[in-house]
């Protein structure tokens, strides 16, 4: 009876004992080839040989074709495989046909981007300064995206329950507030180490909110921020997650701008550290 046939393009970690982010990189690898890509390049095997921090990417086709890959860490992983899946080994010539004739034959998937998409959700603990005025703030932002190896794209929510003021006087019983939700996209830029991100938010629904003995106020505002940051390790399912944002609130530049008698200005621009974690949902 015949036996049954081999999983079409499995992946293997060598030694079996490999450090957990190689072991990570390999189900992540397994599940961003699809059937389609799969077929198309007439994978047979991959076979990941960890050596040290670096490990060397060994490609197989049905046939027996081969084609080795040498990568510094696991975040290369996915991207390597996938650009083997786009351009696998050359098949070999038949008898009298012209080398230069020999043509790869690419595949059909989304390899020529190096990435797959998937979703990410996050929390960050956050603490800012502000200016003018003298402000600092401490908070949370929670985050949800769609991401690739490369980039991503996602709504982010901002709350700052509690302010201080380090310079200028403090009205009785004061307090002070803010929360808004934005748009986000970042750069990911995988390393040997951590990932890195690059990117930026815009958002309208910023919302500052001042009282004291007397007076309550609030008003709603557009913000412009830049972020960068990193993650790390980057081969793993959950991650953590450190960013320092900048933040512009366009309608206050220049401007000395209040919520209403006898309270203090409100600050045009910050600069925050957020920390924190994020998990990759397949």
């Amino acid at each position: 009876m015949a036996g049954a046939s081999p999983q079409r393009c499995s992946v293997r970690v060598d030694p079996g004992d490999a450090p957990q982010p190689w072991v990570d990189a390999a189900a992540k690898t397994r599940r961003a080839i699809s059937i389609g890509d799969a077929e198309a390049s007439d994978c047979g095997s991959i076979e990941v040989i960890v050596d040290g921090e670096r490990a060397v990417v060994r490609f197989r086709t049905i046939d027996g074709r081969t084609a080795e890959r040498e990568i510094g860490s696991p975040a290369e992983l996915v991207p390597a495989v996938q650009a083997l899946l786009v351009a696998g080994p050359v098949r070999p010539a038949e008898d009298g046909q012209d080398l230069s004739k020999v043509t790869v034959r690419p595949g059909v998937g989304t390899a020529a981007t190096g990435s797959s998409m998937h979703a990410l959700v996050g929390a960050l603990a956050t603490a800012r300064i502000a200016a003018p005025g003298g402000y600092v703030s401490s908070g949370g932002s929670v985050f949800a995206s769609v991401a690739t190896s490369r980039w991503e794209l996602g709504v982010v929510g901002d709350w700052d329950p509690i302010y201080g003021r380090v310079s200028g006087a403090v009205p009785s019983e004061f307090e002070m507030t803010s929360f808004g939700m934005a748009g986000q996209f970042a750069i990911r830029q995988p390393t040997r180490g951590p990932t890195l991100l690059f990117g930026g938010r815009a958002g309208i629904g910023g919302v500052s909110q001042q009282s004291n003995d007397v007076v309550n106020g609030q008003r709603t505002e557009a913000h412009l921020g830049a972020l960068a940051g990193a993650v790390m390790p980057a081969a793993w399912m959950a991650r953590f997650r450190v960013t320092i944002l900048g933040e512009v609130v366009p309608g206050r530049v220049g401007r000395e701008r209040t919520l209403g008698p006898g309270l203090p200005i409100l600050p045009w621009w910050s600069v925050g550290l957020g920390v924190g974690m994020e998990v990759e949902v397949p």
